[in-house]
């Protein structure tokens, strides 16, 4: 092998030997390529499955801590549960602990507001006995007074009601009403329900914050029915000021802590008060104004209403009413509607000494008596605090001092005195009481003397800057002192714009009376210049009782020489200067009443005969009746009482004077003249009927109890008579049954024995006579049961209003749901509702407003029924748009209805509506011939739609009217009937038209009234008429004389009626009524009539 070769040969093995070794390493390089990546596989391997470990483990890890946290959670949760539940518990404890004390002071307000201690009286009084709502409407502003006006009211008493006015009267009348026209009458709840913010202002005494209480305790102590604020905060604001807090929130909650232990109670008065749940009672605004000079007052009462109005506008749900003494209210509260507190009316002052004495006292009767006999007391009753003050003396002494000037002395005393400080009320002053009292009589002399009841603003300041000198005060301060008066005691007040007088012309005659007392015999004389003038006859009847001897005053009265002989006679019947009706003489009788001190035994004893003789000799009923009454007022021994019993019993004396003395001691009699009178009855002492028919009604009047016997068994008489008497007879007997009735329920007889008489007797012909006096006399009974027992009755098929009204008086406001509820399965709609209206009328109770309007609303009721309903409504004002679809009705008699709904709610948009029906003859008018319905007609009765129609002008539609009145047929009897209505003047004419044609008209077919203007037009008729005056006058002529009398106003008018009189040229007219007119008609004149028949005019008296 060469070398070639060789070389060749060794290259290829080396070749073969390097790619062996490449191939090896290639090999042992892949091998441990591939371990490697096994190793690095088997690292990731061992990585992934660590890592899955740990994943695991951190899973477990993870899943233990959310079990750990979820039972932490759970822990927590049902912790948390825990702890609200327990704060749940909290609060429901401390909301349970509010609700606690909101009951506890509920309870506690009850008992403190329940009852109510009235100055020192001995012991307390249930309000809710006692209380008689008191009324309460929007106050009108003062306004302005004419000359003309001015002048005739100067002399008008509290006591005078006429029947007709002036025509310039009538057109003053007119537009009061018509800017009246929007006036309602709420009752206190119905008041702050409607308006949410109200402020009651009245006069000192008018029961402002009996109101206030009574609201409080209506609801603290609510029905389920009732949707009244459920917590009442009852806050006297003076206090409020005394604590010194900003908030009265903050006042409220402190003394309720602190009063009532009602802790932390601000929060929860917040949260009533923003759902208006609760209700601020804030009582006496004007007491805030204290303080030691005027600025501090007038500081505190503006704070005082700033905060009010915050509160106002931060709770607007809540309710809040405040009170305010009608001169102490100075505005500031332009949220609040303001309301005025009305005076008592007769019912209510009856009703309160009703509630004052309860059901079974005799006193009740006396005071009520006593009230009814005095008009000048009637008028200081109307105010319920002086009210009350009377209630308290009569209560003491079983009767009112004898003379009347102690208790009016006690009256202001109260006023001026007595009432802040029970009360712990201290009012900024500038000067004493004393001091006041003198000013007060000063101011009423000096206007009394110029007969004025009213007088001009800047007069009275001349008038205190004059008299402010002399108790060393600067005549510049007449103005706050005025201010004072009239704001704190309300003894003067404004009357209209500009014009002041006293709080009632009592008060007024009272301090003249008292200031002519101080001037001796001046005042004396100056009492006895004015002796004719009624406008002075209780100044000088108060100053006889006053006087420390009266004799002076008599004998100046009679005009009597000192050394005239005394006599038991009649030697005071021809005094010289006495006139036609005695005046004089029964004057001094009067003046008697009290037992005044008199020197003169011999003057009294010859006035009291004179006066027997009077009664025993005057051919006139109305002089005996006069002068009975004065001897009546004279008699206070059981002697002179005798006297009296015995005249009564003598069958030889004049029955009209027998009659005039039973009827005087009906009117001033008591306890022991009721039992005298019962024995008279009892014994037979009077055979006359009419004498035993006065008898039985004095018997009741003077409630005298043991009387109930004796005339059960008259009426079970009565009634056993009337069974068997003919038809024509049950009338009169009816009556006589009527009668009794009343004076058993006056005399204090179960309610068992009218119920009995009307359940016993539902078909007779004369059961509406029979209903009337049970009514009546069930009004004196408060029996647990009549309600229902009445209820029953009305089930009966009878339609008479005055069983629904018997009801109603026993049942109340839940008696009128009660019978609306019923309505529609009762069948007697016209008594049902007629009745409801008129209790609703009368009594200015709540008024079922939902109930009514539903009743409205239902097409399934009569026309009747509808129209009923919408009467109802009109105590009730509401909006407008509740019966604007009404107006338009279908049906006449709701449209008119309807549109004198609104015109009484104040929104007089349907008058045309009244109008065209009245003219056009589809609303016919219920007038006393009792027109049945006919046909579509709508029956009314004329006083609604007149009271309508007149603020707003008649004029047009009495055109219309007497345009139609000439129609024939029954378009032109429904035309003058109600031309009638809207023009008496009209229907007089007619009627002495038909009697100088020489018809004969029945007593309904003359007038009822005659106005002024045509009194002249009458009396000339019968003097042009000669026939009218032979023997007795006939009926139609008797009753238009009598009503024209009535009338009768002015000289002329008197010197006409003096001509009826014996010795005048119309006396053969017999008309025995025209002594008594004519001496009402002189009194309203102010002349005198004398002897010969003369008529002067008194002219102005009591100057000096």
């Amino acid at each position: 092998m060469s070398l070639s070769g060789k070389y060749l040969a060794l290259d290829s093995a080396s070749v073969v030997t390097a790619l062996g070794g490449l191939l090896v390493a290639m090999i042992a390089a892949a091998v441990a390529l591939w371990q490697v990546k096994r190793v690095q596989s088997l690292e990731r391997e061992k990585i992934q499955l660590e890592t899955a470990a740990q994943m695991r483990l951190k899973e477990q890890e993870w899943q233990h801590e959310r079990q750990v946290t979820a039972r932490e959670r759970r822990r927590a949760a049902r912790e948390a549960e825990q702890e609200r539940e327990r704060a749940a518990e909290r609060v429901a404890a401390h909301r349970s602990t509010l609700e606690a004390g909101a009951a506890a002071y509920c309870g506690r307000l009850v008992q403190e507001l329940s009852t109510l201690r009235i100055l020192d009286m001995s012991r307390p009084l249930r309000l809710e006995r006692l209380y008689v709502q008191v009324g309460v409407q929007e106050q009108q502003p003062l306004r302005f007074l004419s000359a003309d006006e001015v002048e005739r009211q100067a002399r008008r008493t509290d006591g005078e009601r006429r029947t007709w006015r002036t025509e310039a009267e009538r057109a003053e009348a007119r537009a009061a009403a018509e800017s009246h026209a929007a006036v309602h009458t709420y009752a206190p709840v119905d008041a702050l329900q409607r308006y949410r913010r109200i402020v009651v202002v009245g006069d000192p005494g008018a029961g402002k914050t009996t109101m206030l209480r009574h609201l409080a305790l209506r609801m603290a102590t609510q029905s389920e029915h009732e949707s009244l604020p459920v917590l009442p905060a009852y806050v006297e604001l003076f206090r409020f000021v005394e604590s010194g807090h900003e908030s009265l929130l903050d006042h409220l909650a402190e003394h309720w802590a602190d009063h009532y232990g009602f802790e932390d109670a601000r929060d929860y008065i917040v949260e009533k008060l923003t759902d208006g749940s609760a209700a601020l009672l804030l009582d006496g605004l004007d007491e805030v104004l204290g303080g030691e000079s005027a600025r501090e007052a007038e500081s505190a009462y503006h704070r005082v209403t700033a905060e009010l109005t915050r509160l106002a506008t931060r709770f607007p749900r809540a309710p809040i009413a405040t009170t305010c003494r009608r001169q102490g209210w100075r505005g500031g509260l332009s949220q609040f509607q303001v309301l005025e507190a009305l005076d008592f009316e007769w019912p209510q002052i009856e009703t309160f000494v009703a509630n004052w004495f309860g059901a079974g006292d005799r006193r009740r009767a006396g005071l009520v008596r006593a009230l009814s006999a005095n008009g000048r007391l009637q008028t200081l009753a109307a105010n319920p605090l002086l009210l009350s003050l009377i209630a308290i003396v009569y209560e003491r002494d079983l009767e009112l001092p004898e003379r009347r000037a102690a208790l009016y002395q006690r009256c202001v005393e109260v006023l001026l005195r007595e009432w802040d400080a029970h009360r712990k009320i201290s009012r900024y002053s500038r000067f004493t009481t004393d001091r006041k009292q003198d000013l007060l009589k000063e101011i009423a002399r000096h206007y009394h003397q110029r007969g004025l009841r009213y007088f001009p603003e800047d007069d009275l300041l001349d008038q205190i800057a004059r008299f402010l000198p002399t108790i060393d005060l600067a005549p510049e301060d007449s103005r706050a002192i005025l201010d004072e008066i009239a704001a704190q005691y309300g003894l003067l007040k404004p009357q209209a714009h500009g014009w002041y007088g006293f709080l009632h012309l009592t008060l007024q005659e009272h301090f003249t009376a008292a200031a002519l007392l101080e001037r001796g015999a001046d005042g004396i004389q100056q009492a006895v210049r004015a002796r004719y003038d009624p406008w002075w006859e209780e100044v000088i009847l108060l100053l006889a009782g006053s006087l420390p001897d009266a004799s002076p005053l008599l004998s100046g009265l009679l005009q009597l020489e000192p050394d005239r002989p005394r006599t038991d006679a009649a030697g005071l019947l021809d005094l010289p200067d006495d006139d036609l009706f005695h005046t004089d003489l029964l004057l001094a009788a009067r003046c008697l009443t009290g037992s005044p001190r008199v020197a003169d035994v011999a003057l009294r004893r010859e006035i009291v005969a004179s006066v027997w003789h009077l009664l025993d000799g005057s051919q006139y009923p109305d002089e005996k009746r006069r002068a009975a009454e004065a001897l009546v007022g004279v008699a206070r021994s059981d002697a002179q009482l005798d006297e009296i019993v015995a005249y009564i019993c003598d069958e030889q004396r004049d029955s009209e004077a027998r009659l005039a003395l039973i009827q005087a001691l009906e009117t001033h009699g008591g306890r022991r003249v009721g039992e005298r009178l019962l024995g008279v009855f009892g014994l037979g002492g009077v055979n006359s009927f009419y004498l035993r028919e006065a008898l039985i009604t004095a018997l009741g009047t003077l409630r005298v109890e043991a009387a109930v016997p004796a005339l059960r068994a008259e009426l079970e008489r009565k009634l056993t008579a009337l069974a068997g008497a003919p038809a024509r007879d049950n009338w009169s007997a009816a009556k006589d049954i009527a009668m009794i009735m009343l004076a058993l329920g006056q005399a204090g007889a179960p309610a068992e024995v009218f119920l009995h008489a009307l359940e016993s007797r539902t078909g007779s012909p004369w059961f509406s006579t029979i209903a009337a006096a049970a009514r009546d006399a069930l009004k004196n009974t408060r029996e647990p049961g009549t309600a229902e027992r009445l209820l029953e009755l009305l089930l009966r098929p009878l339609d008479n209003e005055d069983v629904v009204g018997a009801y109603l008086d026993a049942a109340g406001e839940a008696g009128v749901r009660t019978l609306l509820d019923r309505f529609r399965s009762m069948g007697s709609a016209g008594a049902l509702l007629t009745a409801v209206r008129d209790h609703i009328a009368e009594s200015h109770g709540r008024v079922p407003r939902d109930a009514l309007l539903a009743l409205v609303r239902d097409h399934t009721v009569t026309a009747q029924a509808r129209c009923l309903a919408l009467e109802c409504l009109d105590e009730s004002p509401g909006d407008p748009e509740e019966l604007d679809t009404f107006v338009t009705h279908p049906d006449t008699s709701v449209r008119v209805a309807a549109a004198a709904t609104l015109a009484a709610w104040g929104a007089p948009v349907g008058l045309d509506v009244i109008r065209a029906a009245i003219v056009d003859g589809s609303v016919v008018l219920l007038d006393r011939w009792n027109i049945e319905e006919e046909g579509d007609e709508s029956v009314s009765t004329p006083h609604r739609l007149v009271s309508v129609l007149v603020p707003y002008g008649v004029t047009g539609i009495v055109e219309d009217l007497r345009a139609r009145a000439g129609l024939s047929g029954r378009d032109g009897v429904k035309a003058r009937d109600w031309l009638y209505a809207f023009s008496p003047e009209d229907e007089v004419d007619d009627c002495l038209y038909r009697l100088s044609s020489g018809e004969h008209l029945g007593r309904y077919e003359i007038p009822d009234h005659v106005p002024p203007s045509r009194t002249k037009t009458v009396f000339q008729y019968f003097q042009s008429t000669p026939s009218a005056g032979f023997g007795s006058l006939r009926s139609d002529y008797e009753k238009l004389l009598t009503v024209a009398a009535a009338a009768a106003e002015g000289a002329e008018s008197v010197a006409w009626l003096v001509r009826f009189l014996p010795g005048g040229d119309l006396s053969s007219m017999y008309f025995p009524q025209a002594h008594h007119h004519a001496y009402e008609a002189s009194r309203r004149a102010r002349v005198r009539v004398l002897r010969d028949g003369t008529v002067r005019p008194i002219g102005r008296q009591g100057g000096g």
